[in-house]
């Protein structure tokens, strides 16, 4: 996860995040200018269990949002804490 909730290159209010039905993507990380190729929501959220591993302070931010404002897709890409197996391991 990064500081804005990105979740396997699907940033944001990216489109793709409404694609339940495709396997992958590339996509392009304007933040980054560069293309990238992600597994897409349909795939990552068929998993039995999630787990985000999230480093450095600069995502305490989006992993608090997480965990304690309502779920937006727009906002926080996979990050349905309300969904079965859903978990974290985190480090400051």
């Amino acid at each position: 996860m990064g500081p804005d909730a990105h979740t396997a290159s699907l940033f944001p209010g990216d489109p793709l995040i409404d694609d339940r039905a495709g396997i992958a993507a590339a996509t392009f990380a304007k933040k980054f200018n560069q293309w990238r190729v992600t597994l897409l929501p349909g795939v990552l959220l068929a998993a039995r269990h999630t787990v985000f591993l999230v480093a450095g302070e600069d995502k305490v931010e989006a992993v608090r949002a997480v965990f304690h404002e309502e779920y937006d897709p727009k906002k926080f890409p996979l990050a349905d804490r309300k969904r079965g197996g859903f978990g974290g391991v985190v480090s400051g």
